[in-house]
């Protein structure tokens, strides 16, 4: 009796190891870094895909692609008819997630390391 749950309970973790492991699969990790940089730059990712900025840093960072929080709005992206975004504050050791729905490049700022050119770009295919 001891040896079939042993092998239930088996069965289980690995069953649960491949669900999560499917779903891992569709994020794509960005670290928001001390030296005030996003690590990669740039992403490519398909319709769908989530996309989770990670602060590894000890200051406070932001994902934002939304024009009118940026000091230079010509320095944010978006495809046609998609809404502008912000993470808010994103603080240290902390994630952020967004999921891209709709094709095109998205361009996008930390607001507190814009002037020290902390940028980023998502290209979805």
């Amino acid at each position: 009796m001891i040896t079939f749950r042993g092998r239930l309970f088996a069965a289980v973790v690995t069953a649960a190891v491949t669900v999560t492991g499917a779903a891992w699969a569709q994020e794509t990790v960005v670290k928001m870094t001390s030296a005030r940089t996003f690590e990669p730059r740039v992403v490519e990712v398909t319709v769908g895909a989530t996309v989770v900025w990670r602060n590894d840093s000890m200051a406070v960072h932001t994902v934002t692609a939304d024009p009118a929080r940026a000091k230079n709005p010509a320095a944010i992206a978006l495809p046609a008819g998609v809404a502008p975004f912000s993470s808010q504050h994103v603080l240290p050791a902390s994630i952020y997630r967004h999921t891209f729905t709709t094709p095109g490049t998205y361009r996008y700022i930390d607001i507190h390391a814009e002037d020290a050119g902390m940028m980023g770009e998502v290209v979805v295919r």
